[in-house]
């Protein structure tokens, strides 16, 4: 595979170069005096940098084939120079670092970019049983430039590309934020890869480790005294820290939706104050099963979903384990003093909930299930009844659907109304997201319309009590 990959180099090296030269125009000459640009490369003027090369072979034809690709070698070996004195005093990197890009890059792309070059002048010498050709090409200076400056960026940005996220990662392990530290060290590893700097396969391993050590940093801390003294009957605020904002977390349980035992994967997020907020609604919860509280590193791991992935995937597995030594698993045992024995209902509330475009839609059965288990009476309507003592209307609409390792994470948007049906007064009024995760895209969808639905029933406790 190699060989043949080698072959098609070489193939296409050689058309270009024809399709290169081929309005070239010269004089091909044969004299017995050997031209003095041979001996020395003529000295650059305003317009022209001049460049000379040489080709040996059994006839004319290939002899003058190697003396073009040497004079390609030459020019790209030119810009090499150039660009390595160029940038020995930027900040981008040292100049073996340049240099390492510049071969990779150049043997990539640079003969394609080659323009207004002009064979000036052609001598053949002619042997036993070889021909050499000689050529002697001017480069145009504006073109010369501009391949340099492009060649310059590219190193620049390829270097740039790794220790800009790297800075980054130290800072955010510094002031102890480890999931965002881990984030970066993962985004520098992945670049390092891509880059081919100098010593990348270091850079790499280099920064794997420092992302899994992040990781292990992270402390996921449950708060318990909520569950041993919940403030609510039927929904319980649950807050996970971690003292670092905008952490993803994943809590999984097994409850009932349209009354089938399902699991539902909410995803949730640390705050400003690095607290993951979370309402346990226990009374649909599986008694059988666990509740699952884990680190969401499905960004990271998406870094690395490339080309790459497979060569390192062992790297990969070893952050997976990380994680599933950090989870919290906890039963919630529930109280006795639970009021379901009450005959007279609290009061009616007619519920409206718009899910279009979804057809795992469970926001307004869930709603009206943890509504009926507070004893209030349920009406599904479409507008305020005048029989309801409240109206709970909700706009919930696709937010944001995205793949990842090994399944989907969907945020949903929903716009909140509640109001007293009497008095017409608006009680709540808010726009939140939910998130949800699943194996299948509608198993995501359902787990964050639950998660809605909850935080729109623990906002209808807080209004009425």
């Amino acid at each position: 595979m190699h060989k043949k990959t080698q072959l098609i180099k070489k193939i296409f090296l050689i058309t270009l170069v024809l399709t290169l030269f081929s309005c070239a125009t010269y004089k091909n000459t044969n004299h017995e005096q050997i031209p003095a640009w041979i001996e020395k490369v003529p000295e650059g003027d305003e317009n022209y940098e001049y460049f000379t090369a040489s080709g040996t072979n059994t006839n004319f034809t290939l002899a003058e084939m190697d003396a073009k690709n040497n004079l390609i070698n030459e020019i790209i070996r030119y810009l090499g120079v150039s660009i390595k004195t160029e940038t020995t005093a930027t900040a981008v990197g040292s100049a073996e670092n340049i240099e390492k890009i510049l071969k990779s890059e150049i043997s990539q792309s640079s003969a394609a970019n080659i323009k207004k070059l002009k064979i000036k002048n052609l001598y053949t010498q002619k042997n036993t049983e070889t021909v050499t050709v000689y050529l002697l090409a001017a480069y145009d200076k504006q073109e010369l430039r501009k391949e340099r400056n492009r060649l310059i960026k590219i190193a620049e940005e390829k270097i740039l590309s790794v220790s800009e996220p790297e800075k980054k990662a130290d800072d955010f392990f510094a002031s102890r934020k480890y999931y965002s530290a881990a984030l970066y060290y993962a985004k520098t590893a992945h670049a390092a890869l891509s880059s081919k700097i100098e010593n990348h396969e270091i850079k790499f391993k280099n920064n794997i480790s420092k992302t899994k050590e992040s990781l292990k940093k992270i402390k996921l801390n449950l708060q318990k005294d909520a569950l041993e003294n919940p403030s609510n009957d039927f929904l319980i605020p649950i807050n996970i820290g971690i003292d670092e904002e905008a952490v993803p977390l994943l809590v999984s349980y097994k409850s009932k939706v349209k009354n089938n035992s399902s699991i539902i994967i909410e995803r949730i997020e640390t705050d400003k104050n690095g607290v993951a907020n979370f309402i346990l609604h226990d009374e649909k919860i599986d008694t059988a099963s666990r509740i699952r509280i884990e680190l969401d590193i499905s960004e990271i791991k998406q870094i690395f979903g490339s080309k790459y992935f497979d060569e390192y995937k062992e790297d990969i597995k070893e952050l997976q384990q990380i994680i599933f030594k950090q989870v919290i698993n906890f039963e919630f045992k529930k109280t006795e003093n639970k009021i379901k024995n009450e005959t007279e209902k609290k009061g009616t509330v007619s519920v409206f909930i718009e899910e279009p475009y979804s057809k795992s839609a469970a926001a307004e059965e869930k709603l009206s299930n943890i509504l009926e288990e507070m004893n209030f009476k349920t009406i599904s309507t479409k507008e305020e009844s005048s029989s309801a003592d409240f109206f709970i209307h909700a706009i919930i609409e696709n937010d944001e659907v995205s793949k990842i390792d090994e399944g989907f994470l969907v945020r949903l948007k929903a716009s909140i109304e509640i109001k007293n049906s009497g008095t017409k007064e608006t009680l709540y009024k808010k726009n939140i997201r939910k998130r949800g995760a699943g194996f299948t895209e509608g198993e995501a969808h359902r787990s964050a319309s639950v998660a809605v639905a909850k935080a729109i029933a623990l906002a209808f406790t807080e209004i009425i009590e």
